[in-house]
């Protein structure tokens, strides 16, 4: 081989070796930009001349209430479809209802930490997390829905100072709902006065001041997780509970009670929270979209209680259960030993203000 064909193979392996690095560059940016894309979560098409795309969010609700028929669960399930909507499919809406996912504290544990997007509970779980929910643990405060809601109304005292209470514990607060004053239920004693509930074997809240309302009323309290009530009654661990009617019907818990008296020791609350953090996540639009979606479920949902109030209590006495109530002044011997203790307690936990603006506000309607 002469000295110029040496050259000419020369330039030509060269030439072919840099296509093949040239080539090998094309592929690496290719790679590089489907990579940084996957990283952002810019998988979609863009939705503006910008590039960037709208992101989807999932809210993911879980309780412990019944699965069908009460006020919250159709409420929620009607928020579902128009928070989708609403939203153009950028928050998708997943719900989880009777204990699926763990009992009140466990799934609240949830929301606050992060796993769980939102909840109800009822207030007594609540006041675990957030101190200031046991102002609602005060017993024989309320004596008619009206004065109730009028204590929690929407832009009033005691909501707005509530609120920032909630996000100091990593929680968005979204408003709260209500199903009515929670009603003793037994299995084998009507009771009519103050010393019939000596021995009882009571299942409360995981509350604190729940357990200590019934010990001062002289009964034995067990606080057990709601999804494991009806086996508890059915078994003997307990002979009693209490719940709204709505839960005592909805439940189906007359097949294990045979008495259900109205005595109108604790109004049943419910706050809707959502972690805090989620909540903050979101654009602005979908805040409001979430905030207005979820006032009107709150509203939808006790609309749908009261109407159907009648209707639990015909499902309670068609099955047998005898229904009672006690009112005035046979509450005082009730209140006279349940409410000092519990008073005592709460305002030696979060002060003087809030208790008295909450007891104010209870009294003023």
């Amino acid at each position: 081989m002469n000295k110029g064909d040496v050259q000419l193979k020369e330039f030509t392996n060269a030439k072919i070796l840099a296509l093949f690095l040239a080539l090998i560059l094309v592929i690496a940016s290719g790679c590089s930009s489907s990579s940084s894309n996957e990283e952002t979560g810019n998988t979609g098409s863009s939705s503006d001349d910008s590039g960037s795309n709208e992101e989807t969010f999932t809210i993911t609700l879980a309780h412990s209430g019944p699965s069908e028929g009460t006020g919250i669960q159709e409420a929620l399930l009607k928020l579902k479809n128009e928070i989708e909507e609403k939203s153009d499919g950028r928050i998708k809406f997943e719900l989880y209802p009777n204990g699926q996912l763990g009992g009140e504290r466990e799934v609240l544990e949830g929301v606050q930490n992060g796993n769980i997007t939102a909840t109800f509970t009822t207030t007594g779980v609540a006041g675990n997390f957030v101190p200031e929910m046991e102002i609602f643990d005060i017993p024989f405060v309320l004596e008619s829905k009206e004065q109730a809601r009028h204590a929690i109304r929407e832009g009033g005292p005691v909501l707005e100072k509530l609120g920032p209470k909630f996000e100091e514990k990593g929680l968005k607060l979204l408003g709260f709902g209500d199903e009515g004053f929670r009603v003793l239920s037994t299995k084998d004693l009507p009771v009519k006065s103050v010393e019939d509930l000596k021995g009882l074997k009571v299942r409360t809240q995981e509350s604190s001041n729940h357990i200590d309302a019934w010990n001062a009323l002289e009964t034995n309290p067990t606080p057990i997780p709601f999804p494991e009530l009806y086996t508890a009654l059915q078994q003997g661990t307990v002979d009693a509970q209490e719940t709204p009617f709505e839960i005592i019907a909805m439940s189906k818990l007359y097949e294990v009670q045979k008495y259900a008296i109205d005595m109108k020791m604790v109004y049943q609350y419910f706050p809707i929270m959502m972690n805090l953090e989620f909540y903050q996540s979101l654009p602005d639009d979908l805040k409001a979209i979430v905030d207005d979606c979820f006032s009107e479920a709150l509203q939808n949902a006790i609309a749908f209680t009261d109407e159907r109030d009648e209707e639990y209590v015909k499902t309670l006495e068609d099955n047998g259960v005898e229904v009672s109530e006690i009112t005035g002044e046979g509450l005082k011997p009730f209140r006279e030993k349940a409410q000092p203790i519990v008073l005592k307690n709460v305002r030696e936990k979060i002060g003087d203000e809030l208790v008295d603006l909450y007891l104010e506000e209870a009294s003023s309607k």
